[in-house]
C-alpha cells in the first residue's frame, strides 16, 4: 500500500496570490503537510500530522484522503478569516512570480494571439503581450 497524494489550491486574499499545498509522504513517511505559500515563495504557515497509526488499518488509505482533504480545507478555511498571524509582514522573495501571476493574458487574449496563425511559443506570446502592454511594441 504506498500512498503518495497531493492537493494544490490558489486563493486570492486580500489583494495577493496564497498557494496551498498539501501531500501525503507516503509509507515512508507517513504524514501530511500542508503549507501555506505567500506570493513571492516565502512559508506564511505549515500544519503537519503523523499517520503512522493508520498504516495498519484496512481503510488507511481512504481515511488518509479524507483527513488531507479536511487539513487543506481547514488552512484555505484560516486564510480566508484571517487567523494567519503575521501574514502582512513576510517579505516576498521572488517578485516576478507576482509579476507573472497578475500580467499573464487572460484566456480571451491567448485565444486570440494563438488562434491568429502564429506559430509562437507561450514564452513569446507572453513576452509579446507584455510588450504590447508597456507600449513597447516590437
Amino acid at each position: 500500500m504506498k500512498m503518495s497524494m497531493g492537493m494544490n489550491t490558489n486563493v486570492k486574499y486580500k489583494g495577493r496570490v496564497y498557494h496551498i499545498q498539501t501531500e501525503d509522504g507516503g509509507e515512508d513517511n507517513p504524514s501530511i503537510a500542508t503549507l501555506l505559500f505567500k506570493d513571492g515563495g516565502a512559508v506564511a504557515s505549515a500544519k503537519k500530522r503523523d499517520y503512522v497509526d493508520l498504516l495498519q488499518s484496512d481503510s488507511c488509505r481512504e481515511t488518509v484522503a479524507a483527513l488531507m482533504k479536511e487539513q487543506h480545507k481547514t488552512m484555505i478555511r484560516k486564510l480566508v478569516r484571517g487567523e494567519i498571524e503575521g501574514l502582512d509582514t513576510l517579505e516576498q522573495e521572488d517578485p516576478l512570480q507576482t509579476v507573472f501571476v497578475k500580467d499573464v493574458p487572460e484566456a480571451e487574449q491567448v485565444d486570440r494571439l494563438v488562434l491568429s496563425g502564429d506559430e509562437k511559443d507561450l514564452d513569446a506570446l507572453i513576452l509579446e503581450y507584455l510588450a504590447k502592454r508597456d507600449g513597447n511594441v516590437a
